[in-house]
């Protein structure tokens, strides 16, 4: 990526979008991300604009590889009608993979051809350069044991060509077919595209298709904070069809991939109820679609069996923006309440609780929530408070309403966890699983806790 995207986007409110673009600016341009892409886009209204956006992002110096799945074309096919799927693959026969490859050889090219009209330089990857095995058999409740056929599973994504393409500005267009002893095999294209993001070392995988995760109420669900949460919405019904198996694609990827990087699911269909605000947004984490993360690993530690200097520091250099540092005598301060220490497991951040009893009501209090400079965006706050909030019933804190990056972080929380938050004075007050008749006096007792930070003198 140069250094014009840097400066064009980067704002003083940072967020995730900074980390994304501070990111991108320093790792080799094969290492941004990979887009998996539904093949009805291609036959569809939304082509155009797919290619558009891409031209944005070259434009950039982001050459993102493009993995592309089925179409409707194969609809058509006289095997296709007569196949089926067991637990998501459908089962290829030797004469549908022969109906298979001449229709994404052509999705291929055609891709190619009309993004270079777009003014993309684009290049097609050769079915050769992914090596498969035969993925063998599954067992379907109704059928038993499910020979697959010509599905395959990746075993060897062979890169040279394709950051060679992405080095000399070009965009890698590949297929879902893969080879193995010169046969072709169907592979199911997120799984390419896990395949490949893992052989690139890349942070982010970008799918586009029909819509992101909607609700039951047909409303976008923006961010799923991990597998656990995505699984409980599934439970209740909030998500239903074919969105259950979009979660669970993104999260086996992710559990592939790791908590440092993410998922987009989108679309780039525009009517009343979903408004697309481009690929170029969902790769900076702040578009549209619905975004999966998986939460890093926390460790919990009661406040001795960590090295106050080390808890100093992580504080200092967090709050150094704003030119604030603990007061010399923190420690003694907060100690004799027997605080829980939370702490991001690449200690990236962490976070100091301590439970406040009073004859109105009893809650965990959050002290101090702090991250490393130049982390923002990688969900370590977020998979702090999930881990608090797995542990206690409730939490409540309080946030200058001068730290603007910070309140709108602890918005979203809110929001997502249905709490409730009240700005009293110079404090913006949340709180989330207190009782709504509650959170008067949880407010009014945090709005009394005297200081700890102080000015740093330089």
């Amino acid at each position: 990526m140069n250094e014009t995207l840097k400066n064009t986007l980067e704002t003083p409110s940072g967020g995730d979008s900074k980390y994304w673009i501070d990111l991108y600016s320093k790792i080799p341009p094969h290492q941004v991300g990979v887009i998996k892409l539904s093949g009805k886009i291609i036959a569809g209204k939304n082509f155009e604009q797919l290619c558009a956006e891409i031209r944005t992002l070259s434009n950039h110096g982001l050459f993102l590889p493009i993995v592309i799945g089925g179409g409707v074309q194969y609809d058509q096919l006289p095997a296709y009608a007569d196949s089926f799927k067991v637990n998501g693959l459908r089962v290829t026969s030797e004469t549908l993979i022969k109906e298979l490859v001449p229709i994404a050889i052509k999705n291929q090219f055609h891709t190619v051809h009309i993004l270079k009209k777009y003014g993309v330089d684009a290049v097609a990857i050769p079915f050769e350069h992914i090596n498969v095995e035969p993925h063998g058999t599954e067992y379907d409740a109704d059928r038993g044991l499910v020979e697959m056929g010509f599905v395959g599973d990746v075993t060897k994504v062979w890169t040279t060509y394709i950051r060679s393409s992405i080095g000399k500005g070009k965009v890698p267009i590949l297929s879902h077919i893969g080879m193995f002893n010169n046969e072709f095999y169907n592979v199911n294209a997120t799984d390419m595209a896990r395949e490949l993001i893992l052989a690139l070392e890349a942070k982010k995988l970008i799918i586009i298709g029909d819509t992101p995760i909607i609700d039951k109420y047909g409303t976008i669900i923006k961010t799923l904070f991990s597998r656990d949460e995505f699984n409980e919405l599934v439970q209740d019904g909030t998500i239903q069809g074919g969105m259950i198996i979009n979660g669970r694609n993104g999260f086996d990827t992710l559990d592939y991939l790791g908590s440092d990087c993410s998922v987009q699911i989108t679309s780039l269909v525009e009517d009343e109820n979903i408004v697309s605000t481009g690929i170029l947004e969902e790769l900076l984490g702040n578009g549209s679609g619905t975004k999966l993360t998986i939460p890093s690993d926390v460790g919990s530690f009661n406040i001795d069996e960590v090295d106050y200097k080390i808890l100093k520091y992580m504080i200092n250099n967090s709050f150094s923006i704003y030119k604030q540092i603990l007061v010399d005598n923190y420690f003694e301060i907060v100690a004799p309440r027997k605080p829980n220490v939370y702490i991001d497991e690449k200690e990236r951040g962490g976070s100091i609780t301590y439970h406040i009893n009073s004859p109105q009501v009893n809650f965990e209090y959050l002290c101090k929530l702090f991250k490393q400079q130049g982390y923002d965006g990688l969900g370590i706050g977020t998979s702090l408070i999930y881990h608090i909030l797995r542990e206690k019933s409730s939490l409540a804190w309080r946030c200058d309403r001068k730290k603007i990056i910070e309140l709108k972080f602890y918005y979203k929380i809110i929001e997502h966890y249905n709490g409730v938050r009240e700005d009293i004075g110079k404090y913006a007050m949340f709180a989330i699983g207190i009782d709504k008749d509650k959170k008067d006096n949880v407010f009014e007792i945090i709005n009394t806790i005297k200081g700890t930070l102080k000015k740093a003198l330089k």
